[in-house]
């Protein structure tokens, strides 16, 4: 059977990329003494947007189930980026909000993400920077 190749294809170059970008933003928090997140830390904490949401609502966008998420959730309220709190609308649910350390945290995030795409700009140059950044922000749906 023949092997097919996916290296070209628009996922496959997005996923490399992704990955790349988070390595570089990794090792730049690290350099910097920024507090490290796991892989799944990271992905919660950015789906979260800076809004609060349900824990069902993040496991449905991360495709993850309900105890993976809450398990992850769990582990960004012990390091003080996260809190839970009642849902007015559900009791028995609970909202993740982002605390004020958490919100410092994304600052510090956001400054490594710059330098990240700076880096890219270097690279490829500003104008095909923005037209990417362009491009990505077109709906899709």
């Amino acid at each position: 059977m023949q092997t097919i190749d996916l290296s070209n294809k628009l996922k496959t170059l997005l996923l490399q990329r992704l990955e790349w970008m988070e390595q570089m933003q990794l090792d730049l928090m690290n350099e910097s003494g920024i507090q490290q997140l796991t892989l799944a830390q990271g992905r919660i904490f950015a789906q979260l947007r800076g809004k609060p949401s349900s824990i069902s609502n993040l496991a449905k966008r991360l495709g993850v189930s309900r105890q993976a998420a809450q398990k992850t959730v769990a582990s960004l309220v012990e390091l003080g980026l996260l809190e839970l709190k009642e849902d007015e609308e559900n009791l028995s649910a609970k909202i993740v909000h982002i605390t004020q350390q958490g919100q410092q945290f994304r600052q510090q995030i956001g400054i490594a993400m710059d330098k990240v795409e700076a880096a890219i700009a270097d690279k490829i140059g500003v104008e095909q920077v923005e037209l990417l950044k362009q491009l990505l922000s077109e709906p899709w749906e």
